[in-house]
């Protein structure tokens, strides 16, 4: 009779999510605006919403006025 199963090692999960800073909204531009920079990590991808929209062609979406205000994902 097996009464459970337990890992074989001891490494404790780390998330590999960090938050560099809070972005800002131009309704002008549409764009959002970092408000952080890193100029010491020249190579460092950052991913904002804007992009997000981008790669997904969200835009047009957007631009019909669906912006997703009450809908619930589970």
């Amino acid at each position: 009779m097996i009464a459970g199963i337990s890992p074989i090692n001891d490494f404790q999960p780390t998330p590999y999510v960090k938050v560099l800073g809070k972005a800002v909204y131009d309704r002008a531009t549409r764009k959002f605006v970092p408000q952080w920079t890193f100029p010491e990590y020249n190579d460092l991808f950052e991913l904002s919403p804007g992009d997000f929209a981008l790669q997904y062609d969200l835009n047009p979406l957007y631009a019909a006025g669906v912006t997703g205000t009450g809908v619930t994902i589970a």
